[in-house]
């Protein structure tokens, strides 16, 4: 009873964001990178491409947000509530320098996992993460949109009644 409530439940979530997807994929068959594109040449090894702009635009708008999020020296930066002692002022940059330790040595996909994401996100509107323990320690992996399923339109992700993450299971 319980499994079916939850699958009933998320078949619900699905159908409520139908009329996105349905955008989504229109703007994925639009920049050419799917198999039913429409429009071009129809000879072997002809392209396909019909606006290669939206492809440009999600590669650029990748790569400016990256540049944003995850810059050389690290993303954490920190901020003293209160007010500012030497001890608080030191303690703030140790944590700041482990978690750009973290992020930038000690996990190395997580730029590649969020350069996935934000290449998605133009025409996906958004994406997931989930960060893990692993066997080489901690991992993140991007999420696309298309693979979490909530209740659309009941606001913020941290008050959702549910959050479903579809994933391919394999033989392992």
């Amino acid at each position: 009873k319980i499994a079916k409530d939850l699958i009933e439940a998320i078949k619900i979530d699905k159908e409520s964001r139908a009329k996105r997807d349905k955008q989504y994929e229109e703007g994925l068959r639009r920049t050419g990178l799917g198999d039913d594109a429409p429009g071009g040449a129809s000879f072997p090894g002809a392209s396909k491409v019909v606006h290669p702009v939206l492809t440009e635009a999600c590669i650029d708008f990748a790569a400016r947000v990256m540049n944003e999020m995850m810059p050389p020296e690290g993303p954490a930066k920190s901020k003293v509530i209160g007010q500012n002692t030497d001890q608080k002022d030191e303690r703030a940059d140790r944590v700041t320098r482990y978690m750009n330790l973290q992020l930038t040595e000690l996990m190395p996909n997580v730029y590649h996992e969020f350069e996935m994401g934000f290449t998605q996100c133009p025409l996906g509107g958004a994406f997931y993460t989930k960060t893990f323990f692993g066997e080489d320690g901690m991992s993140v992996i991007a999420i696309p949109i298309d693979k979490v399923h909530r209740p659309w339109s009941d606001g913020a992700i941290y008050t959702q009644p549910r959050i479903t993450h579809e994933q391919e299971i394999d033989r392992w």
